[in-house]
């Protein structure tokens, strides 16, 4: 029905052997008849067109007599063009189910251990983030913030040292300046302290190391 009408009866004419492959089934949920474009004219899709002849076909087609018998001479020309007209149906939708959502939302990673350092006389402010899967997010007070991934030894060690660690309480800013504030944020719980403890000290100097040895600027 849409290619009738949309290419019409003169360009049949003058085609020697004209064939109209119809390719839609009746009975069919999907689609609708869109009234005002009928001859799809206004930038549908292949899949389109064929649900809207396919509910055509079911509202408006006359059913076949039961009393005669069902006749339809098939030529090979006519399969030929079915077979195409299939093939680039079944790619347009396999295309379109394939391609990838584009408003999809980035699951959210989920942090194991932050160590923040800030201030010291050189106005340090750095940060050591790990998340469960086992990489870091490394940025210091100017320079790139580098996205990197531990290896499984330094994986296995740092969880050894946070099973030993003790957060405690924060502890009140010593008199004086240039001191390097330390912070640690474990289990939902962020402390800093000015001075490390004995299950501290572990901890920082290792995610210094990851800082030093994976951080490096543009």
């Amino acid at each position: 029905m849409a290619t009738a009408s949309r290419y019409g009866a003169t360009g049949m004419e003058q085609c020697a052997n004209p064939v109209i492959v119809n390719i839609c089934g009746v009975g069919m949920a999907e689609g609708q008849i869109h009234w005002d474009d009928l001859s799809p004219k206004q930038g549908f899709g292949g899949i389109t067109a064929m649900l809207q002849g396919g509910r055509a076909m079911s509202r408006f087609a006359a059913p076949p007599r039961l009393d005669e018998p069902f006749r339809c001479p098939v030529r090979r020309r006519s399969m030929r063009i079915l077979r195409i007209a299939l093939i680039v149906i079944l790619g347009t939708a396999l295309s379109a189910t394939m391609a990838p959502a584009a408003s999809a939302t980035p699951v959210a990673k989920k942090v194991l251990v932050e160590l923040r350092e800030q201030g010291g006389f050189a106005g340090f402010d750095n940060r050591v983030i790990v998340y469960t899967n086992g990489c870091v997010r490394l940025s210091r007070r100017t320079g790139p913030t580098v996205n990197k991934c531990l290896t499984r030894g330094e994986q296995r060690k740092l969880h050894h040292d946070l099973k030993l660690l003790r957060l405690g309480h924060s502890q009140a800013k010593p008199q004086g300046a240039d001191f390097l504030k330390y912070t640690l944020t474990y289990r939902g719980h962020r402390v800093s302290r000015y001075t490390l403890t004995a299950t501290w000290t572990p901890v920082v100097q290792r995610m210094e190391r990851f800082l030093v040895k994976y951080w490096a600027p543009d």
